[in-house]
């Protein structure tokens, strides 16, 4: 090829170039470095300090000693002597005598007696007590199913007199919960989360909140009151979403 030449004439003057250059950097690393020289810095002599002396020079005066002088106390004679006051001698006035003694003379009055003429108030009957007593509200955490803080409820059962769980019968009694727009009717035994025999439960809300609701016992044939209604006032917390209301026979 007629132009190669020139290429590897290119080549051979850059390899030359290269290896001069290595060469130049070995030959200045193996040199050492020329002593760099020492300046030396002339020693300063501090001059001495004259010394200073104080003398006490100040002496106190103290004021001179103050002497009071007596002063003369004045004394008062009297100008008269004083005469006595003369005493008053009272005479006694003219006695009187009372000529007549009046006596009062006593005059009897009669009293009226009041007799009443209205009716006679009659006491009222006593009243006879529910059948069913409610006992303490316990709150605690949702127990009867899985949605948490997302329920809020009323639960509980019926003991009898000796604190034993009863049923007095299928269809009997029934548990009402209301509240202001809310009203739900249930009977006993369909919630065994409170008790295996009379278990019941009403769910009032899907959310934690603080309403009071009402709950009372009833017979399911006539809707007679079988209870005094339990006042229940939830907090609003999740730990306290589930109230548990039980009754218990008074009977």
């Amino acid at each position: 090829m007629r132009g190669a030449w020139i290429f590897n004439l290119i080549t051979a003057i850059f390899t030359i170039l290269g290896i001069g250059v290595i060469v130049f950097v070995g030959v200045q690393l193996a040199t050492p470095l020329p002593p760099t020289p020492v300046v030396e810095l002339p020693t300063v002599v501090p001059t001495p300090t004259a010394s200073f002396t104080f003398t006490a020079s100040f002496t106190p005066t103290f004021p001179p000693t103050f002497t009071p002088t007596p002063t003369a106390t004045p004394t008062f004679t009297p100008s008269s002597t004083p005469s006595p006051t003369p005493s008053i001698t009272r005479t006694p006035g003219p006695t009187f005598t009372a000529s007549q003694t009046f006596t009062p003379t006593a005059t009897s009055t009669a009293t009226a007696t009041e007799t009443p003429s209205g009716p006679t108030n009659t006491p009222p009957p006593t009243p006879v007590p529910y059948p069913f007593a409610p006992l303490a509200t316990r709150f605690g955490t949702n127990f009867s199913n899985s949605l948490g803080c997302a329920w809020q409820g009323i639960g509980g059962k019926l003991l009898n007199n000796q604190g034993f769980e009863y049923t007095p019968g299928v269809g009997i009694v029934q548990v009402r919960v209301f509240t202001t727009g809310f009203e739900v009717v249930t009977q006993i035994g369909t919630n065994s989360f409170y008790g295996a025999i009379s278990g019941w439960e009403v769910r009032v809300a899907d959310v934690t909140n603080t309403n009071t609701y009402f709950v009372r016992l009833e017979s399911i044939a006539t809707g007679t009151a079988l209870s005094q209604d339990v006042q229940v006032t939830f907090s609003g917390l999740c730990t306290a979403n589930s109230a548990v209301v039980d009754f218990q026979s008074t009977r």
